[in-house]
């Protein structure tokens, strides 16, 4: 199980989970959303044409090879976790929200006018995590659980709303 968490801790926890994999997220004061996916066999393209925007279907389609699957799983967890934090149902954030993607700048479009944040972590090759907050910038602590230990994960974007 993976568990991710800012540095100060409450008892409003949300948790995200796939395949056998958990992830837990906890922040005083916030709105949080928190989505992990583990990468299965999927039609890829089919599913995004179906629910991404014009310009997310761009990057994807723009992606080389492995690096399209692990975009997917970039912008559908953090659509998840927007979903999750803005309390929309799934189909209506997947479409509400845009994820932006040109090259390491990432800005992400969402239906808030408060600021917050979107980051993205990959624990594993196959496993994707998304953390979506509203309110003041928390520095983030991630931990591999167990052993509890800071984990060192590699960090796909960090995106403010």
């Amino acid at each position: 199980d993976l568990h991710s968490f800012p540095t100060r801790r409450s008892s409003d926890l949300h948790i995200g989970h796939s395949g056998g994999y958990a992830a837990l997220a906890q922040a005083p004061l916030l709105r949080l959303g928190v989505d992990l996916e583990l990468h299965r066999a999927r039609r890829r393209l089919e599913v995004a044409s179906a629910v991404f925007t014009k310009s997310e279907m761009r990057a994807l389609e723009a992606a080389p090879g492995p690096g399209r699957e692990h975009l997917f799983y970039a912008i559908w967890t953090a659509k998840e976790a927007l979903a999750k934090m803005l309390q929309l149902p799934l189909m209506e954030a997947l479409r509400a929200c845009e994820v932006l993607v040109d090259g390491p700048q990432w800005t992400v479009r969402a239906p808030t006018t408060d600021a917050g944040g979107v980051v993205l972590y990959q624990p594993r090759p196959d496993l994707t995590l998304a953390v979506a907050w509203i309110g003041a910038k928390l520095p983030l602590e991630t931990w591999d659980w167990p052993p509890q230990r800071p984990a060192s994960w590699p960090l796909i974007a960090a995106i403010s709303l």
